[in-house]
């Protein structure tokens, strides 16, 4: 790769100028990875699972949590601090991210529902419902699904 004067390089392979423009990350960096997110997916993957767990035992309140409730609650905390603590470098890591923070800030079950099943047909068809922090989300979901489909 031969670079030009100023932030600007050009990729070059075997002499032909491929046309191709990046800017440099700072430090070197590179804004193309192949590490991925495996550690983010497979909490997310615990985490629903936990939920789905949940919706079939359905036993109690909040306060009277049966032992598996407090299990599977327990699995979603531990998924969820991954989720936290984690930083994405694909599309569907940071979806995923995404996902489980807009699911969390749902306190009624019909759109923490949706966002568990990563439904953006749902919120779409709910746009004019949402408030703005909801849209954002959902603008932001746009953008990282169409990032992973490139």
């Amino acid at each position: 790769m031969q670079s030009r004067p100023g932030p600007i390089a050009t990729l070059v392979v075997k002499g032909y100028d491929m046309g191709a423009n990046s800017t440099p990350a700072p430090g070197g960096a590179t804004t193309f990875t192949t590490k991925n997110d495996k550690a983010i997916i497979e909490a997310n993957q615990r985490r629903l699972a936990a939920y789905a767990e949940l919706d079939r035992l359905a036993t109690s309140s909040v306060d009277n949590r049966s032992p598996d409730e407090e299990a599977q609650w327990a699995i979603i905390d531990a998924a969820e601090m991954v989720l936290m603590t984690s930083v994405a470098t694909t599309p569907q890591g940071l979806e995923a991210q995404l996902w489980t923070a807009l699911h969390n800030h749902y306190q009624d079950a019909e759109p923490a529902e949706a966002a568990n099943r990563a439904d953006l047909d749902w919120f779409n068809a709910k746009h004019e419902e949402l408030d703005w922090t909801d849209k954002l989300f959902v603008a932001a979901l746009r953008s990282v699904r169409a990032m992973g489909e490139a």
